[in-house]
């Protein structure tokens, strides 16, 4: 090779070695989206929205690779559309590395087949589903279906919380005797039921209904049985939390309650009764001292107290001289936040403000004045009401006197609710 050849390419070699290190710093001074700190990357990842979030998830495989995940693990379903539950379980069938993303299941409607099969594949990351029935009756499917269906069905290791919503417009449809498998989770500690017929869980057929690690049972607007309501107090030896809501369904049936809660005396930490009604053709009272657990009270004043002689039921010091004494019978030993309910009378117009009844007012004075002897433990007290509470001079009494003690005191709407975890009610100082 001639000598100015050699040289050219000689020239040209160091040119390119020293382009090559003049321009390796500047790549190095470049910053990736995934070399931000985890909690900054998560938190704006939060912020997008899912359809940018797939966007995103194709900028880059390593980008790909930290979306995914995120990306998969909350899914929803829309009914009427190609992402109804039928889609979601081909979009899993044909795309099986999904499952092992799968955290949580958002589906708007119950279809009885394409449900049972979504549960007929193992997701190991699953461990919350919600089922919110919102328009029109359930898809039909015969009974022998279900059951050919049900023999598929999958023990989901993660799953810990379910919910079945039927949206309250609708009238109530009932779950049949191959619907409660569904519910069969042996790891389920939360389970919400709304607006749906219960009765079929009372069925001594389903010797395999068993939730022995519930803790938390919430039924609103449902229909039951005292069975079926015994068979889901009783699943559990563990039970902490029970919310019966009837505040557009059927009332609460007091004595069918009488011999099932005390199968959960021991554990309860939190009850609430919540219902609208106003009429009580028979008086009845619970006798909740032995419920040394329960923190968390949400009751009708006459269903705490002992009725007399009205369909409402007083327990005046006129009736009962030693209202004192009464009051500390009835409530749980260590209660530490008490919801009345109903202690504001229905007025003739919505617009004219409406009194406590005079009893509640009692009531609570005398919870106030006396709490040493008769709820020792008494942080909260809290009165719900329907539409407008007169703001009275008795009334700002009592609350001068609850500052005074302390106690906590205040008015709540019907759908609210106190969480004694998040309040900082359920603490053991006296402060």
């Amino acid at each position: 090779m001639p000598r100015r050849r050699r040289a050219t390419q000689a020239v040209k070699s160091a040119k390119g070695k020293a382009c090559a290190h003049t321009s390796t710093p500047r790549r190095r001074s470049e910053k990736h989206l995934l070399d931000l700190p985890p909690e900054v990357l998560d938190a704006i990842i939060d912020e997008i929205a899912i359809c940018d979030m797939a966007v995103l998830a194709r900028t880059c495989k390593a980008v790909k690779a930290y979306i995914d995940p995120r990306l998969h693990q909350k899914m929803y379903t829309r009914n009427g559309t190609p992402q109804d539950t039928e889609g979601l379980v081909d979009l899993l069938q044909t795309r099986p590395e999904k499952l092992s993303l799968v955290a949580i299941l958002v589906l708007d409607e119950y279809h009885p087949r394409h449900t049972r099969r979504l549960l007929a594949m193992c997701m190991p990351r699953l461990w919350c589903i919600s089922i919110q029935h919102q328009e029109g009756e359930w898809a039909h499917v015969g009974e022998r279906e279900k059951r050919t269906l049900n023999r598929a069905l999958v023990e989901q290791p993660a799953l810990t919380k379910m919910v079945f919503l039927r949206n309250v417009n609708l009238a109530p449809e009932k779950l049949s005797r191959p619907d409660i498998r569904l519910f069969n989770c042996s790891h389920l500690t939360h389970l919400r039921l709304s607006n749906v017929d219960l009765s079929e869980f009372g069925n001594p057929g389903h010797g395999f209904f068993l939730l022995p690690h519930l803790l938390l049972l919430w039924v609103e607007d449902c229909w039951y049985s005292a069975a079926a309501l015994k068979r889901l107090v009783t699943a559990s030896n563990c039970l902490k939390s029970i919310t019966l809501s009837a505040i557009n369904g059927p009332p609460i049936a007091e004595r069918m309650l009488q011999p099932i809660l005390p199968h959960a005396a021991s554990n309860l930490e939190t009850l609430e009764l919540v219902q609208r009604s106003m009429y009580y053709p028979r008086p009845f009272t619970f006798d909740l001292s032995s419920f040394t657990a329960l923190r968390l009270l949400r009751i009708e004043p006459r269903l705490l107290l002992a009725p007399y002689g009205n369909n409402r039921g007083t327990y005046s010091t006129t009736e009962n001289p030693d209202l004192a004494d009464l009051i500390r019978r009835r409530l749980p030993p260590n209660l530490k936040v008490l919801l009345l309910s109903l202690t504001e009378p229905f007025g003739p117009r919505a617009d004219i403000a409406q009194v406590i009844f005079p009893e509640d007012m009692e009531l609570m004075k005398c919870l106030l004045e006396q709490r040493d002897a008769v709820a020792p433990k008494l942080k909260g007290l809290f009165m719900y009401y329907e539409e407008n509470m007169a703001d009275t001079e008795e009334l700002n009494k009592l609350y001068d006197l609850a500052n005074s003690i302390p106690v906590h005191m205040g008015s709540l709407g019907l759908t609210d609710s106190v969480d004694l975890a998040w309040s900082g009610f359920d603490t053991d100082d006296d402060d």
